[in-house]
């Protein structure tokens, strides 16, 4: 509904501004018809994973921080920081896992307890035991994403502690 909302809004805006130029209706409205048409897909999308992620937390369980990543080594056109392709990847922090996401699809899920993170460079190495489970790199390579990841997860951890999760 956000979606659809958001690009009928949008689609309005678009034939206004397109009538006030001058531009012919057969010019501007199907422009507007593509406007509400996208943006009403990634509403919905977008939608889509928001709820997935709720879903899946445990009651009175928070998301803290979203980190966009890429498996490492990342693409070569990942590293271009202009680009529009977003990172497939979203490293969750939560007030009781460290979670991988891929869309909708949970990779994993670990308790704070059961995981240890590393950065490595550019990379941010997850570690379950002794079996890495992830090699990540931030959008655009960005050096700093894994030392400050790791200084978050240290603060979370510390504060809410390694608490017994069944399913590490």
């Amino acid at each position: 509904m956000g979606g659809a909302t958001g690009a009928l809004l949008a689609g309005t805006v678009m034939l206004v501004e397109g009538f006030g130029t001058g531009f012919a209706w057969w010019v501007t409205a199907p422009s507007a018809v593509f406007g509400v048409v996208a943006g009403t897909f990634a509403g919905v999308r977008l939608g889509r994973e928001d709820r997935a992620h709720k879903d899946s937390l445990e009651p009175n369980e928070t998301v803290l921080n979203a980190y966009p990543v890429w498996p490492s080594p990342a693409p070569a056109w990942s590293a271009h920081r202009g680009g529009d392709q977003a990172a497939p990847l979203q490293l969750h922090t939560t007030t009781r896992h460290l979670q991988l996401w891929e869309g909708t699809a949970l990779v994993w899920a670990h308790g704070w307890g059961a995981v240890r993170w590393e950065a490595d460079g550019a990379v941010l190495r997850v570690l379950h035991g002794e079996s890495e489970i992830a090699r990540l790199e931030g959008p655009g390579g960005d050096p700093e994403l894994p030392l400050d990841f790791c200084r978050v997860a240290d603060r979370i951890a510390a504060r809410f502690g390694p608490r017994p999760d069944p399913s590490s």
